[in-house]
């Protein structure tokens, strides 16, 4: 399901689906749960017990035939002249992540989507949140923004931190999404990082992380909040208008998989907890509504392997299938 598979990756995906099926039979049930996940992983490690996750979602009635269609047809981009007969966004709304602006090449901004939605001729803006802001502050950022938008069919485009604002201000005030007809989220974080608990259990790297913040005069707020539920700022359902469709592109890697030094240290310490692309423990996606969008083979920090031009068609190719007519349309002539 993705051109990053090596024979390697391929024999571990195989027997994964086999142990699978036995699994499922075992048990009589149709749907992998949680605890499976974290029984796999208690017994024969993170690897597997990725694996084993991936292996489900593909064979899976509600993502399966989602995923398969997404990269059967990567091979088929999109031309600026071709897209006449295609139905398409007004305009794609970009929510980045954080440390944008302190950290441009990092591609938490975004830059490499709105390079190639601009080079389709597709209009692409920026939501201008805080870098280093609150969940509070940048939900409010983005509500206004959208507000001001005013009644264009929009696609609206999510990195990491981004996704947890969108959450909130869904929360505050879904009304500010009527226009907004599809989501989709890359590497979000919906229910927080085990890295915000990993400092906060450690008094040391917390003091000295508090200390930090204060010299660079920055809200602590903003890092304490993305703990993972329990606690933290995000430890509520995510609730989408029924007219907001959403897909969730995840990378799912290995431990070999993890490319950046911080990504290694980060997979290997969260690999006891269970399946992670190094911020985001990926059992927490089968709590979420949406489409789920796998991406083997990549870790959360947006290495070359993020192919995001085929991001980018794929999910321009699912609005046009998918997206028509516009839902804003549908809502106005139910009104």
């Amino acid at each position: 399901m993705s051109r990053w598979l090596d024979s390697q990756d391929r024999q571990l995906i195989e027997s994964a689906k086999r142990e699978l099926e036995h699994l499922l039979a075992r048990s009589g049930r149709d749907l992998l749960e949680i605890k499976d996940v974290q029984e796999a992983n208690q017994k024969r490690g993170s690897d597997f017990a990725t694996t084993l996750l991936y292996a489900w979602l593909l064979r899976s009635e509600a993502q399966g035939p989602f995923i398969a269609d997404f990269f059967e047809n990567r091979h088929l981009e999109l031309k600026k002249a071709s897209l006449s007969d295609y139905s398409l966004p007004e305009i794609v709304v970009l929510v980045p992540g954080a440390f944008y602006e302190e950290y441009p090449g990092t591609g938490g901004g975004g830059e490499l989507i709105m390079l190639e939605l601009e080079k389709l001729g597709i209009p692409v803006v920026r939501v201008p949140i805080r870098s280093v802001g609150t969940l509070e502050q940048n939900s409010r950022i983005l509500r206004d923004y959208l507000t001001v938008l005013g009644n264009k069919n929009t696609l609206m485009v999510s990195l990491s931190k981004g996704a947890a604002d969108i959450k909130c201000a869904l929360r505050d005030d879904p009304s500010c999404f009527q226009h907004v007809s599809l989501w989709v989220s890359i590497g979000g974080i919906l229910s927080g990082t085990p890295l915000i608990n990993w400092v906060d259990a450690r008094p040391t790297v917390d003091w000295l992380n508090r200390l930090v913040f204060y010299w660079r005069g920055r809200d602590y707020r903003f890092f304490s909040q993305l703990a993972r539920a329990p606690t933290g700022g995000l430890d509520f359902e995510l609730s989408l208008p029924s007219h907001l469709q959403s897909i969730h592109a995840v990378g799912f890697p290995l431990r070999r998989h993890a490319t950046t030094r911080y990504a290694k240290i980060w997979h290997k310490r969260f690999a006891k907890l269970g399946p992670n692309d190094a911020v985001l423990l990926l059992e927490d996606l089968l709590r979420l509504p949406g489409k789920i969008l796998p991406i083997w083979g990549v870790d959360h920090y947006y290495s070359p392997k993020w192919d995001f031009r085929m991001l980018v068609h794929g999910m321009l190719r699912y609005w046009n299938n998918h997206i028509c007519p516009p839902t804003s349309a549908i809502i106005r002539a139910e009104m």
